[in-house]
């Protein structure tokens, strides 16, 4: 999967993490790369939902130091995320959902916080970032610069499905309060 992010009017980082890796050691990369808070909330976790945070996380870690621009001289511990659950779920084209067990499955979480250590000139609140879930392999993070305070309701993204040479078609369109 290729992610591409396109904005007219500020910075915008994104990244996209395949979940299917065969990776075990996701909490030794988190306790040596991320921020104690979030190492303390991985390791709240049950054990089957630990790897799709630490996704989370690291595809959310990735938006920010792109849309910085300071990729990873950044370090990733100097600044939290915190997710929190999606209040008001968006899905695919608006109307249908994503099964994953039996539940509903957001495509886009915009409940998401930011903080960055006090001793960088970054601060959080002028930073909007969004997770979204594409299928059950892919995990996409975007981070747009907001120091204008625009409200979150007037971003909207739009997601389309291409074939090398062949074409394209729209997917999902995400607006009014991702």
């Amino acid at each position: 999967m290729i992610i591409c992010g396109v904005i007219s009017s500020t910075e915008i980082g994104v990244d996209v993490e395949n979940l299917h890796r065969n990776d075990d050691s996701i909490i030794d990369i988190a306790d040596r790369y991320f921020s104690k808070t979030e190492v303390e909330a991985l390791n709240q976790l049950p054990v089957n939902q630990k790897k799709s945070r630490f996704f989370d996380y690291w595809t959310l870690k990735e938006s920010f130091i792109k849309v910085v621009g300071l990729g990873l001289s950044f370090p990733l511990d100097e600044f939290s995320f915190v997710i929190g659950e999606q209040n008001n779920p968006v899905t695919g084209q608006g109307k249908g959902t994503q099964k994953k067990e039996n539940q509903e499955q957001p495509l886009c979480n915009s409940n998401i916080r930011l903080s960055v250590d006090t001793k960088r000139p970054e601060q959080g609140e002028d930073y909007l970032s969004w997770l979204l879930y594409p299928n059950e392999q892919h995990r996409i993070a975007i981070t747009v610069e907001n120091k204008k305070r625009v409200a979150e309701s007037e971003f909207s993204m739009r997601f389309f499905e291409t074939v090398p040479l062949e074409g394209f078609r729209e997917v999902a369109l995400l607006a009014e309060g991702i």
